[in-house]
């Protein structure tokens, strides 16, 4: 089954309401991307949440994604200069073994 995984920095957990609102919008870009809001076209895939401990490592995960050509839609206030509290990156949706490859060696899905 393939996953939609979305990142966001350590402290925005603690305001809820924004956390859901950036990662919907950021979920709705990825899949936006890929056409699937198009009629008929519906897939199903799992949704995973990961934390990271600031931005550099979500910036880190964003240039391995363009590097593997997986699918991503980054939100953020300023991609020069991102906010950590308005920063979320959407991957996929794809396949666990092709997520592995962008988290640096570890097997996080």
């Amino acid at each position: 089954m393939q996953k939609l995984v979305l990142i966001f920095v350590n402290g925005l957990e603690n305001d809820i309401a924004k956390t859901l609102q950036l990662c919907t919008k950021a979920a709705f870009g990825a899949y936006n991307k890929l056409g699937f809001f198009e009629k008929g076209k519906k897939k199903d895939f799992e949704t995973v949440i990961v934390q990271v401990l600031d931005v550099q490592n979500l910036m880190n995960i964003k240039y391995n994604v363009d590097k593997y050509g997986i699918n991503h839609f980054l939100l953020t206030n300023d991609e020069n200069n991102p906010d950590t509290m308005e920063t979320v990156l959407a991957v996929g949706p794809e396949e666990s073994e092709k997520l592995n490859r962008m988290s640096a060696g570890l097997r996080l899905f």
